[in-house]
């Protein structure tokens, strides 16, 4: 598994700055620290800083000062000078709020606090230039956990024989369970579909149709699932059913329709199957698998690609 990542949001004006990112990097060789090159443009946020937040685990927020500026003190009334935060990292924690990444905040001491700021539970921590570096080291080894990420994965690969198939006398088969793991510390993966995205004939090079129908967790009766927090669950990639010495693949869904059935995928022999997983709070995942068999489905080999 990779590294948990830290996104780490803080502007880098002066050599100082460039400094105190590339220490603060250095002291966490436990995680993977992304540090936001500024770019203001649309495309740049999009295709790289979005991206790279919703790839990421922990959001640290560094507020150095910039301009100063004059504001009404709300409690005398009069005018008093302070100083403006940096624009692009108050940007980047907009961002990181609306996608609910923990974030971990400081900020200078002279900062006037504003935007998404005011509206986050509890107070940025106020530092000084020369004692930032070890506040953030000591915050992150308090409050953070390397290990885990925010994602779901696809684990192991287990076939599992039975002496009978509900429904059907006489017929035992072997079950290929594909299982999902939930890599997030605290957070519950609710609604979980399969679905299988994408069949391709490897005999011919010919994707085969799809109609969408959702697949089968594992001894279970319905099509969205439940999966805790650093626990797997397994959905049935297929079966092979046996039935007086003859065996066939067959697609464990939710079919009530022969329209949604897999037939014409069931009946090759070597294929390229691509399955993906959708649920509330995570990113869609997707990963491409082979099938490969013997006539009537003797031998079976199958495994990521």
């Amino acid at each position: 598994m990779d590294k948990t990542k830290i996104f780490l949001s803080c502007g880098q004006d002066s050599d100082e700055e460039r400094e105190i990112v590339s220490k603060i990097r250095k002291l966490l060789p436990k995680y993977d620290v992304y540090v936001a090159v500024e770019n203001q443009s649309l495309r740049g946020v999009v295709e790289i800083i979005f991206k790279e937040l919703s790839e990421s685990e922990y959001f640290l927020f560094i507020d150095f000062k910039r301009e100063k500026i004059t504001i009404q003190d709300k409690k005398t009334g009069k005018e008093k000078e302070t100083y403006r935060g940096s624009l692009f990292s108050h940007q980047e924690l907009a961002l990181a709020t609306y996608l609910q990444l923990e974030c971990i905040n400081f900020q200078e001491e002279e900062v006037h606090r504003e935007g998404v700021l005011n509206y986050l539970l509890g107070n940025p921590t106020m530092f000084k230039r020369n004692e930032l570096i070890e506040k953030v080291i000591s915050r992150i080894e308090k409050e953070c956990k390397p290990g885990w990420k925010n994602e779901l994965s696809f684990g192991k690969i287990e076939p599992v024989q039975v002496q009978y198939i509900l429904g059907e006398p006489g017929v035992t088969g072997v079950y290929y369970h594909i299982f999902i793991d939930n890599e997030h510390k605290s957070k519950t993966a609710e609604n979980c579909y399969v679905y299988l995205k994408k069949a391709v004939d490897l005999d011919s090079g010919n994707e085969i149709p799809l109609k969408t129908i959702e697949h089968r967790w594992s001894g279970y009766g319905f099509p969205n699932a439940t999966i805790l927090p650093r626990q797997e669950r397994p959905f049935d990639a297929f079966v092979i059913k046996n039935n007086h010495e003859k065996n066939r693949l067959v697609f464990s869904t939710f079919s009530t329709s022969t329209e949604f059935m897999l037939n014409e995928v069931a009946q090759k022999t070597k294929l390229e199957l691509t399955y993906i997983i959708y649920s509330d709070d995570f990113k869609p995942i997707e990963k491409i698998y082979t099938l490969k068999t013997t006539d009537e489905w003797k031998t079976v080999s199958f495994q990521p690609k």
